[in-house]
């Protein structure tokens, strides 16, 4: 079976439940192939900073997504997930709906 990203089924979600998507990636093959080739880590910013989007239809395939920490990146329908060291601050959109607001 072939899944696409952005076209994943509720199998699929009830396989792996709610998803954190990172830019870069969180696990420890990633970041030894970041620092064996000198690759750029695009996981966190170069202060630490990670902004995450909120999205799903319900709580059985709700997911983050790390997006770029600018504001293009900001849609008043999405709620969003600043991650900055130790603090976490939420955004939510006003266009947003309240599913999305978990």
């Amino acid at each position: 079976v072939r899944l696409y990203e952005g076209k994943e089924s509720i199998e699929f979600f009830t396989i792996f439940q709610n998803l954190v998507i990172f830019k870069g990636g969180a696990s420890t093959g990633y970041k030894k192939y970041v620092s064996e080739n000198g690759t750029e880590d695009d996981t966190y910013s170069d202060n630490g900073v990670a902004l995450f989007r909120v999205q799903g239809s319900g709580p059985e395939n709700m997911q983050a997504i790390q997006v770029d920490t600018a504001a293009p990146s900001l849609n008043s329908s999405y709620c969003y997930i600043l991650h900055d060291g130790d603090t976490l601050f939420t955004w939510v959109g006003n266009l947003s709906s309240s599913m999305d607001h978990g």
